[in-house]
This record gives C-alpha cells, structure tokens and sequence, in this order.
C-alpha cells in the first residue's frame, strides 16, 4: 500500500517525536545507571527531564482518551506540536551538557 506524500510526511513529523523522546529517556536511564557519572547537578537535570516526560505522558493518556473519536494525522500532529518543540529543546540541551562534561573531563585529566 502507497501513502500519499502529505501522509508519509506527517507520520514521519509524528515518529520525530518518538526518536526525541528515547535520546531523553535513554540518557536519564544512563545517567541513573552505575558509574552513569551523575553528581547532584546532574540528578537535578535528570529530575527536570523526567517532570517533562510526566507531561508527555500526560499527553498520552489524553490521546488514548480521545482514541475513540478517531483522530486523523494532522490532529496528532497538532496536538503533538508542542510536545516535540519541547522535546527538541530538552534534546538540544542534553547534548549540550553532554559536551561540557566532556570538556571539562579532558581538561581535568590534561
């Protein structure tokens, strides 16, 4: 079965949201695992990503909720929109943080 192009864009806009949300998961999971490297600054960004993912799955239960009305793509995807800007934020500073430690783990051991 061929979806229309508009179609495969919007679910590819939907699946985006996905991806952004297993780099945050994926780096709390790590940053809590032995040897994650997390002192208390990075428990308390830790924390903060993980009260944003509570709103994300807020949005989810939301969504389940309106499951039976039938949403179409573009209504996800309207719904989803701040949720991804957030999610692309939340990512964009990960990676951030991530560098710096990297950073000032070479210089320390310069």
């Amino acid at each position: 079965m061929r979806l229309p192009r508009a179609s495969r864009q919007l679910v590819s806009r939907l699946c985006e949201l996905g991806w952004l949300f297993r780099q945050i998961d994926g780096y709390i999971k790590a940053q809590a695992a032995p040897g994650g490297g997390g002192g208390l600054v990075a428990q308390a960004f830790c924390h903060a990503l993980q009260a944003e993912l509570g709103e994300w799955y807020q949005l989810l239960a939301v969504l389940d909720a309106q499951r039976q009305s039938e949403l179409s793509l573009v209504q996800l995807l309207v719904w989803s929109h701040e949720p991804t800007q957030r999610m692309l934020v939340m990512t964009q500073v990960r990676v951030r943080v991530r560098i710096r430690v990297r950073v000032r783990v070479r210089v320390r051991v310069r």
